[in-house]
């Protein structure tokens, strides 16, 4: 992936810097800081309870039918 700065028709003067509008979490207020931990544990928690609901049903169908398979094989050829 190339940058503008990769292009060597643009130089660094016709590139306007994005301000500096960070703020490090030593100067955040203290009461954001666990109501921010809170709705990031929440939203987390939706995120996982999404993926596991969406994700772990197909692999267990597929785990249980990869045993099945091997199972009837096992059948068949005895």
């Amino acid at each position: 992936m190339s940058s503008v700065w990769d292009d060597p028709e643009i130089s660094e003067e016709e590139v306007t810097p994005l301000p500096d509008i960070a703020v490090p979490v030593q100067q955040a207020p203290a009461a954001v800081l666990p109501l921010e931990a809170e709705r990031f544990e929440a939203l987390a928690a939706e995120i996982l309870e999404k993926v596991a609901r969406e994700i772990v049903p197909e692999i267990a169908e597929r785990l249980i039918r990869e045993q099945l398979e091997v199972l009837m094989s096992e059948t068949d050829s005895e």
